[in-house]
């Protein structure tokens, strides 16, 4: 058995375990799939935590209008009523 320290710079990402008798094109690819599965899951983290902050896009229709504008011209989000803001308590 072979334990891999997976390093970027001076900081340590993964450790991967893996025998003598493994292809090193495998272990390779193995290797890279976990590293940019772990890159994108690290964005997607990023991209929540901006989403949290700013709230998600409003219809395209209501896009750079104020509240009071929305509200001159009638406009409704149809998802606001099934989509639950952060913070708030769940519903059902």
């Amino acid at each position: 058995m072979v334990r891999l320290h997976v390093k970027k710079g001076d900081g340590s990402q993964f450790l991967y375990d893996t025998t003598t008798k493994t292809a090193t094109d495998l272990l390779i690819t193995d290797l890279l799939e976990i590293y940019n599965g772990r890159l994108k899951i690290d964005r997607i983290c990023c991209e929540l935590e901006e989403l949290s902050k700013h709230g998600p896009f409003v219809p395209p229709s209501m896009l750079g209008l104020t509240d009071e504008q929305i509200e001159e011209l009638k406009l409704v989000d149809e998802y606001a009523s099934i989509c639950i803001r952060a913070g708030e308590p769940g519903r059902g």
